[in-house]
C-alpha cells in the first residue's frame, strides 16, 4: 500500500484525525527546518530524542514500532509517513 492510498484512507477518517496529521506532519517540518537537518533516519531518530514529552525516553521503542509499521503496511519511509505513524500521539501530547 502506497503512502498516497494511506493517506487517501485517512482523509476518509475523521476530520480532527486528518487534522491531527497535518499538525504532526507541520511540527516535524517546523522542526528540521530550525535544526538544518533533512528528513531521513538521522534526522527522525533526533526528532524523537528531542521530544521526550511526546515519544518518552525510550525513543527506540518509537523507531522500531515505526519501520514494523511501514514493513505491514508496505509504506515507502518519507515525512507524511511518519507524521502519520505519529499523529495520535502528536494529537494527544497538544
Amino acid at each position: 500500500m502506497t503512502v498516497s492510498h494511506r493517506l487517501r484512507q485517512t482523509s476518509a477518517l475523521s476530520s480532527p484525525t486528518v487534522e491531527a496529521v497535518h499538525r504532526s506532519a507541520e511540527h516535524l517540518r517546523e522542526w528540521l527546518v530550525r535544526t538544518g537537518l533533512v528528513y531521513g533516519s538521522a534526522a527522525r531518530e533526533r526528532f524523537v530524542r528531542a521530544h521526550p514529552a511526546l515519544f518518552g525516553f525510550a525513543f527506540h521503542l518509537t523507531l522500531r514500532g515505526y519501520e514494523r509499521w511501514r514493513t505491514r503496511l508496505g509504506v515507502t519511509d518519507t515525512l507524511d509517513a511518519f507524521s502519520q505513524y505519529i499523529a495520535p500521539r502528536h494529537q494527544r501530547w497538544n
